[in-house]
């Protein structure tokens, strides 16, 4: 019998059974460097606005994790690979639950938070054995702050914003939403949608070819360049340093200096963040600024296919000349950034993306944890300025209820160099900064945000005159 025509879930993973999950490309990565690059999380400070009790914040998580089998899973190593086991909601759980969670009434002020993070974010985790997350309810004069440290193999930030929504309607009476498994495969966000009555063959190697030649392309244009980085020296991997920030403009201020660019408030960021973290304008045309972005898959999957709870992200690199020229930076981060959204709507994505996950499938969890401390130890693995990702406006969590309300959030994950975590609320840009203390003085991450601080309030400011001047203009063609 003929068969008809292919989907494009055909090369995705089989569904998995509602004990197992299947691991994809980034949570392969995430895995294989747990214990190797150190604690592989992603770690979130929430400050809540009125004040709650140790019970009421157990109780609200404890049904999250009832109701979210990634979140009561633990790592099974299998013959080729491995998988995140689901537990059975019982005994068990409720015993790893009391040790994943931790009440410190040591109070909620700067250094209380700093001396919390520092702990969490250099913690292993114990994947085999212990739940893979952690939380320290914060707790003293004041309202109360929980941090959420997160390994990066149960999900990514967008998907942990809607762990943090979901808890927020528990807290304010609204009832937990459950959060199932879902299909952890990106195949569906990478290769062309299937046409009917047509194989779906012919358009994957097109595609396949057309994302080969424009990287290839991509990779002449720049292979020359030198990527400035904050880096003093070499090291082994090393613990993790944390640096909170708040930016001066606000949101408002920041996402109008973007319209009156014709940018995206992501572009801009990536301009400012980038310039500022490359250090001093230099006059070497092959000194670049080179800003890893992290893209969200999520937008790009089928419509009705769309994952919440996973890792379905990606990443492109963009490059800035640093010539200290802001709205040059700004012009050309727009360029790129758009080119790879071009690229991504395409389908033109599929080879940069199909050949990252050859490496962890073909070399396996150890073997790949080896190469990278070797290539770390060589100095092989690629220069970045710094990684950025940003999650936009988090607004949302507080449309559930007056009881319950996050008063600021800030997040950040361990990287291989400088990372730069951003996201809004209540008209306020955070910023969460990580760095490799080992090679990276904590001093130079402070003066790369005083410059950043001094380019947005000046892209603002320019906005701000403009506006001024458009309004004096305009009363003075009235009088006339």
């Amino acid at each position: 019998m003929p068969r008809g025509p292919r989907d494009v879930s055909d090369l995705a993973q089989p569904p998995a059974p509602p004990d197992r999950i299947g691991l994809n490309r980034s949570e392969r990565v995430y895995l294989a460097l747990e214990g190797v690059a150190g604690a592989i999380g992603q770690v979130h400070v929430l400050r809540f606005r009125q004040p709650h009790a140790e019970s009421e914040l157990r109780a609200a998580l404890r049904e999250l994790v009832r109701l979210c089998p990634r979140l009561r899973s633990v790592i099974e190593r299998r013959f080729f690979g491995a998988c995140l086991a689901v537990l059975p909601d019982g005994a068990r759980v409720d015993e790893l639950f009391q040790q994943a969670f931790r009440s410190l009434p040591i109070g909620t002020d700067e250094a209380a938070v700093n001396a919390s993070l520092n702990d969490l974010v250099n913690e292993p985790f114990a994947l085999e054995q212990g739940l893979p997350w952690r939380v320290c309810f914060l707790s003293g004069k004041g309202p109360p702050i929980l941090i959420v440290s997160l390994h990066h193999v149960v999900c990514d930030g967008r998907g942990m914003i809607t762990l943090l929504e979901n808890l927020l309607r528990g807290l304010n009476g609204q009832g937990h939403l459950p959060m199932p498994v879902e299909d952890s495969s990106l195949l569906p966000a990478i290769w062309p949608l299937p046409v009917p009555s047509r194989s779906a063959v012919p358009g994957r190697l097109l595609s396949l070819w057309r994302s080969y030649r424009l990287e290839r392309r991509s990779h002449a244009r720049w292979k020359n360049q030198r990527a400035l980085t904050l880096v003093k020296k070499k090291a082994r991997f090393g613990p993790t340093g944390i640096v909170l920030h708040t930016a001066p403009a606000s949101l408002d201020a920041i996402k109008a200096a973007a319209e009156a660019r014709d940018c995206t408030v992501t572009e801009l960021l990536v301009a400012a963040l980038g310039t500022s973290f490359a250090g001093p304008a230099s006059g070497d045309p092959a000194a670049v600024a080179s800003v890893r972005l992290s893209v969200d898959l999520r937008p790009y999957f089928p419509v009705g296919r769309r994952p919440t709870l996973g890792n379905y992200v990606a990443s492109v690199v963009v490059h800035l000349t640093n010539n200290g020229d802001r709205e040059v930076a700004v012009a050309s981060a727009r360029a790129q950034l758009r080119e790879a959204r071009r690229r991504f709507e395409a389908r033109e994505m599929s080879y940069p993306l199909l050949r990252a996950e050859l490496a962890p499938r073909l070399l396996g969890r150890r073997l790949y944890g080896a190469c990278a401390r070797w290539f770390k130890r060589r100095g092989f693995l690629q220069d970045v300025t710094l990684h950025i990702s940003n999650l936009g406006s988090v607004d949302r969590l507080n449309r559930h209820g007056d009881r319950a309300q996050a008063g600021a959030l800030a997040f950040f994950t361990p990287a291989l160099g400088p990372y730069v975590g951003c996201v809004g609320l209540g008209g306020c840009l955070y910023l969460g900064v990580s760095y490799p203390r080992s090679e990276v003085d904590e001093a130079a991450i402070k003066q790369a945000l005083i410059d950043f601080d001094r380019q947005l309030a000046a892209l603002c400011a320019t906005i701000e005159r403009k506006s001024i001047e458009s309004i004096l203009g305009r009363a003075a063609g009235r009088q006339r």
